[in-house]
């Protein structure tokens, strides 16, 4: 069966979908066989998972949980089953695109994803980044910030790697900036941002780059005073070329706020910072 979806993998990659489809009904066929037939197949965890996955690949999601569903009731304690409740998850939460009612539900399988821990669970990560933005969405930027911190700090593990892994912990990184725009305190950003952004012990460039990354943030909000104590706590800190030329934006942004919402802080906001950036950077 493994074999099966590897061939389909293999077929789709190579531009063959008809030999793609034809390796996922064989996958299907082989797996439903041994299902009905070895009830007490010691391997029955990976056939359900592998019948589920292809049943998932098929558009069949009524089958695919079906498989779930078995597999997760008779091998709770399965290598496989964090995988079937985050396959689960996703189903839900596309769902809830159409139908809100179904995002509790896939908020609770993707938290049922966490309750099996890495390295062996690689799907942990993911879910915490997708409860994230569940709760982000649902109004709770705290917990929505902690569990970004979560997918940073297992990424960053001896367990954890490779590209995906990476890319993953770089989104994060990105995301958090947006959320702490709406829960975090703006000079308190850099100490914050320092011990996620991936800087090496004395560094700063990362870190400098996503305080720069919230300042903008804050300007496209309209939060001038915010953009503005962001920043100059930054240039406090590090006043190298790159953010120096991040926050000169910034302070681009702020003006022609200023020059366009009457009684907004954005004036203000604006000089406070030009005078910060003459302080601490040399003149482009």
């Amino acid at each position: 069966m493994r074999a099966y979806a590897e061939l389909e993998l293999l077929a789709a990659e190579q531009g063959d979908p008809s030999l793609a489809l034809r390796a996922r009904a064989s996958c299907i066929e082989a797996a439903t066989a041994a299902r009905q037939r070895f009830p007490g197949y010691p391997q029955l965890d990976q056939v359900l998972y592998e019948l589920g996955h292809a049943y998932l690949r098929d558009g069949d999601r009524a089958k695919a949980r079906d498989a779930y569903f078995e597999l997760i009731k008779k091998a709770p304690d399965s290598p496989r089953a964090p995988a079937a409740y985050l396959d689960f998850a996703e189903m839900l939460a596309d769902e809830a695109m159409s139908d809100p009612s179904k995002l509790e539900v896939a908020r609770q399988a993707y938290l049922k994803v966490l309750s099996y821990p890495p390295p062996q669970n690689r799907g942990w990560g993911y879910a915490c980044y997708k409860l994230a933005w569940i709760e982000q969405n649902r109004g709770d930027a705290k917990a929505a910030i902690s569990y970004l911190v979560k997918v940073i700090d297992w990424g960053q593990s001896s367990d954890s790697g490779g590209s995906k892994t990476d890319k993953l912990v770089n989104e994060a990184r990105k995301d958090l900036v947006t959320f702490y725009s709406s829960e975090g305190k703006p000079e308190r950003a850099f100490d914050f941002f320092q011990r996620f952004s991936g800087d090496a012990t004395g560094e700063h460039k990362q870190t400098a780059a996503m305080v720069v990354r919230l300042a903008r943030a804050y300007a496209d909000e309209g939060k001038a005073a915010e953009a503005t104590a962001a920043g100059a706590d930054l240039l406090a800190r590090v006043a190298d070329e790159d953010s120096c030329s991040g926050l000169r934006r910034v302070l681009a942004e702020l003006r022609a706020a200023a020059g366009s919402a009457s009684g907004s802080a954005a004036p203000s906001a604006a000089a406070s910072l030009e005078a910060a950036l003459a302080k601490a950077c040399a003149t482009p």
